[in-house]
Order: C-alpha cells, then sequence, then structure tokens
C-alpha cells in the first residue's frame, strides 16, 4: 500500500494531469517508487468538497480507496503530496465530489 515519503517534489516530471468538477474521476495513472500528486485550483475558480487517492491493481476494474489509519486519503486544499508504491503495475487516480469550482491535478514521478 502507498505510504507518505519525504522527497523532493520539484524533481519529478510528470505521468498524468487534468481538471475535475463536479463528481468526477481522473484518468488512471501507472506509478512505482517516488511519486507526488499536487492539486491546485482550476479553471472554474476555487473548489469545495473533497477530492479521494483510489488505486488500483487490476487495470481499472476494482477501484479502491486508499487508507492510511483507517481513514480514506481525501484533500480538501490546494498542495503538495509525496508518495511511495513499491509494488509494479500499480495505478492511482484522484476522484472529486466538489459543490463548486474545478481542481488541476497532477501525478509525477
Amino acid at each position: 500500500m502507498a505510504k507518505s515519503s519525504a522527497i523532493a517534489p520539484d524533481t519529478f516530471r510528470a505521468k498524468g494531469e487534468g481538471d475535475l468538477s463536479g463528481t468526477q474521476s481522473g484518468a488512471w495513472v501507472s506509478v512505482s517508487g517516488d511519486f507526488v500528486i499536487r492539486l491546485r485550483t482550476g479553471a472554474g475558480g476555487a473548489w469545495s468538497g473533497t477530492v479521494t487517492l483510489e488505486r488500483t491493481e487490476d487495470g481499472g476494474a476494482t477501484a479502491d480507496p486508499v487508507y492510511i489509519y483507517d481513514e480514506p486519503v481525501q484533500f480538501t486544499t490546494n498542495g503538495a503530496r509525496p508518495w511511495t508504491e513499491p509494488e509494479a503495475g500499480v495505478k492511482y487516480r484522484l476522484t472529486a465530489n466538489l459543490s463548486a469550482g474545478s481542481v488541476s491535478w497532477r501525478v509525477s514521478n
């Protein structure tokens, strides 16, 4: 399972990016090793709601929320967060449940 790690997010290249609004999921992004998730206000203006990190091991047939200490990983503000994925072939995506605005996302490694 993914865990938070202390890495420098500015040294990475984008693996996937996009914009989310309303109730919408981003594209699956294949990552392994260290990676960074970055969220920023999108073209739709300041966002309000949650963005949940999801993981799949079967190519996207099953989307499982990522948990840390029995709590789903959810973002409610702009920012960047480093992660480490030890398994090859794992994909991640972000799913929004926004009541206002839009969020731009980027996954880099």
